[in-house]
């Protein structure tokens, strides 16, 4: 079943529970995520994450592998990162809006980002010189505040979380090293890793 079938049908059942004579409380909490869900924004954050999660996956079914190699996973790590990274670009973002923009056609909703509303002020400290130029641009501010956003941490999250794996392929590459050139071995990861450039 496609998304786009999957959407429609809980669209269906939130428009049932809104139309049948319930209390206003259900009817009024359809009502909202009816639209929340029949939002470009939320059509296209959907596709972000299927984009992500779609990349992560692949790597964490490999990983949970009980014969995983530690220095293919370590490449598949780099290649996914990198891979995340092509996908945090204008043009990424561009055919991210088409496929979300057939979506939306698909299941008979909004194809435009709507406008935002006014920020609250934040405040400033003496040290700023000049305030951040707000994004009045909804699409824009999609774009900024939420796509790279979401790109960024989830490449820093994945540098973060196998920092240690890396270092012990690294770790365990020069222990083999140092058993073929038969010179003594280095006690720390940190001392290799500073050494050799894997």
């Amino acid at each position: 079943m496609a998304a786009s079938e999957k959407c429609t049908i809980f669209m269906q059942i939130l428009e049932a529970t809104h139309y049948n004579k319930r209390d206003g409380d259900t009817r009024n909490i359809a009502s909202s995520l009816m639209l929340k869900l029949k939002s470009f924004q939320f059509i296209c954050s959907l596709v972000t994450w299927l984009k992500i999660l779609t990349k992560i996956n692949v790597v964490s079914k490999i990983l949970q592998k009980p014969d995983v190699v530690l220095p293919e996973a370590v490449k598949m790590i780099e290649q996914a990162k990198n891979n995340l990274a092509t996908m945090r670009t204008d043009s990424a973002f561009d055919s991210m809006l088409l496929e979300a923009t057939s979506i939306a056609e698909e299941i008979e909703c909004e194809t435009v980002f709507t406008s935002i509303g006014q920020p609250r002020p934040r405040k400033r400290f003496f040290s700023y010189e000049h305030a951040d130029e707000k994004i009045t641009d909804p699409q824009n501010n999609f774009k900024v505040n939420f796509y790279f956003h979401l790109f960024d941490v989830a490449i820093t999250k994945l540098n973060e979380r196998f920092e240690l794996l890396r270092q012990l392929c690294i770790f365990t590459k020069y222990r083999q090293m140092e058993k073929i050139r038969g010179r003594p071995e280095k006690s720390s990861v940190s001392e290799i890793a500073t050494e050799t450039d894997f």
